[in-house]
């Protein structure tokens, strides 16, 4: 049987993000994947109290830029 269904890195073409940065979008997004799949569940709703809901993922990626060095921090683009 073929398989029908895009890849993560197409489906990121598509919307206009050139191949080398949807791979390394692929990667992140499989490690967060990973991580929030093997969370107990007492962990699982920790996450999503505070992670889940609109603007969630950058909420968890300025966490994470605040606390490392020499990061920059991200914030969604508004469009006017």
């Amino acid at each position: 049987m073929i398989n029908t269904t895009p890849s993560f890195v197409k489906k990121l073409q598509a919307k206009g993000i050139a191949d080398t940065r949807a791979q390394a979008l692929k990667y992140g997004v499989e490690r967060i994947h990973a991580g929030i799949c093997n969370m107990d569940a007492y962990n699982r709703i920790a996450f999503e109290k505070h992670y889940g809901g609109p603007g969630g993922i950058y909420k968890l990626l300025y966490d994470f830029s605040e606390c490392e060095e020499g990061l920059r921090n991200l914030y969604p683009i508004l469009e006017d």
